[in-house]
């Protein structure tokens, strides 16, 4: 493996600093109730990579036989048979004659190095739960496209933004034959709605491997009572835009275009010549427009 700052990257879901326990004094249960509650409204993030593309291919998807009440251990069942045996059976295929359809979109695979090579972003967030401070992150999926074709990715945090310090996107660059990760910080603003996405915004901060590796990253200055230095951030760096949504609505959200998505990963299980998995990525429609970053 040739990119172990990626490797760095993935590995630190793991991570969370403690800082001496809930200050607020709340019980375990008070504090779990705070982390669940359905109703508060908590930070969903867009990721935009303005000078790269990503194009998708429209598909149009019978999914008569994915009926909206299919039961998850059906569909797992049908998708374990897929792999195993090339074939799967179905208790839910029907012989309607009004077939029923959902458009979703293809990723096109890049041609170029304009092309946004991956079908993921890497994301992370600082935060500070009534006094307990941590660092998380993963990745987020390529999920459409701006107007002017720049990738887009989406990610939910689960945490409200209050509680959210820092956000960080993670971009691997190749410069001299070695790959490095930079990892681009941004601040919530203090105006976030429920009805839409902010403007995109434009990192605060960039910091290199140098910043990383060095005693003070800058996740842990910023679990650790420090601001986050400021340093020059080159035009061509991510943007991010927020919008808040409740646990509920971001579940529904998932819904769009899911029979589709589930019946074209079941057909091209059981295809003779299956596109190769790197280069199948499904998103749902678009169902809006997407400003330019």
């Amino acid at each position: 493996m040739n990119e172990p700052s990626l490797l760095l990257r993935l590995t630190i879901p793991a991570l969370l600093l403690l800082s001496g326990g809930c200050s607020t004094q709340l019980s375990a249960d008070q504090f779990r109730a705070y982390l669940d509650d359905p109703k508060a409204l908590r930070l969903a993030v867009q990721v935009c990579v303005p000078d790269k593309t990503a194009y998708f291919e429209e598909l149009s998807v019978d999914v008569t036989d994915v009926p909206s009440n299919i039961t998850s251990q059906e569909l797992r069942k049908m998708f374990q048979e897929a792999e195993a045996k090339k074939e799967y059976s179905n208790p839910y295929k029907s012989t309607r004659e009004n077939r029923e359809f959902q458009t979703i979109g293809r990723w096109l695979p890049p041609v170029n190095n304009k092309d946004y090579s991956r079908t993921f972003i890497g994301i992370g967030y600082v935060f500070n739960e009534k006094g307990i401070e941590g660092a998380s992150g993963g990745t987020a999926d390529l999920s459409g496209s701006t107007d002017e074709n720049q990738p887009v990715f989406n990610e939910f945090t689960h945490r409200r933004p209050t509680d959210i310090l820092a956000v960080d996107v993670g971009v691997i660059t190749t410069l001299n034959g070695k790959s490095d990760l930079i990892r681009y910080w941004f601040k919530p603003p203090e105006k976030i709605g429920s009805d839409g996405y902010t403007e995109w915004m434009a990192p605060t901060s960039v910091e290199h491997s140098e910043n990383r590796n060095g005693q003070n990253p800058f996740f842990w200055l910023l679990t650790h009572g420090s601001e986050m230095p400021i340093t020059p951030v080159d035009s061509n760096a991510p943007r991010v835009r927020f919008r808040l949504l409740t646990l509920a609505q971001h579940w529904d959200s998932l819904d769009t275009g899911r029979r589709a998505i589930n019946m074209t990963k079941l057909n091209r299980l059981v295809s003779s010549s299956p596109v190769p998995h790197s280069q199948f990525h499904l998103v749902p429609a678009k169902t809006s427009s997407i400003p330019p970053c």
